[in-house]
């Protein structure tokens, strides 16, 4: 038999350790100022993603339509991963 707690039994303790083992390494939230630097950051990425997209956009006019596409891909894939692996060292508080 598994040795189990019943819910009617856990205490805080148990509680805390649980929400601790949850959360593991998550980023703690950071002080306003490192949050605002964050969101610069994060912004600075969306401002880049934009101008690379734009850029790649206007050199297209014309031209073999399939590779642009394929370009343009894997322009957006790199972006989503640069602005996920940001966030992911974030604190959901910082990004709200």
């Amino acid at each position: 038999m598994a040795d189990e707690t019943p819910d009617s039994v856990r205490t805080d303790e148990d509680d805390r350790a649980i929400a601790q083992a949850v959360e593991g390494d998550a980023p703690q939230p950071s002080d306003p100022e490192a949050a605002s630097r964050a969101l610069a950051d994060v912004q600075e990425l969306l401002r880049r993603h934009r101008l690379v997209m734009d850029l790649a956009s206007r050199q297209s006019r014309g031209k073999d339509l399939d590779r642009h596409e394929l370009v343009r891909q894997l322009v957006e894939k790199q972006h989503l991963t640069e602005l996920r692996s940001s966030l992911e060292r974030m604190h959901p508080a910082d990004i709200a």
